[in-house]
């Protein structure tokens, strides 16, 4: 998996989450999922992990986690 700043935020985008949102399924922070979006950082492995996890899902279930 090659990480893609563009399709994350594309993805943040049709979830219609706020990037702090984001960063709470991505057990991140706001300033990390800013800085990925941005192309200013890259996540480390770990994170990678869960940012393809995430890449994967539909609103149903990005609500869900965030509720529960």
């Amino acid at each position: 998996f090659k990480f893609d700043a563009q399709a994350l935020a594309t993805k943040r985008e049709q979830l219609g989450l706020s990037q702090q949102a984001m960063a709470t399924l991505l057990e991140a922070s706001t300033l990390s999922v800013s800085r990925w979006e941005s192309g200013k950082a890259a996540p480390r492995a770990a994170q990678l992990e869960r940012i393809q996890a995430v890449l994967k899902i539909g609103k149903r279930e990005a609500k869900a986690r965030l509720l529960g």
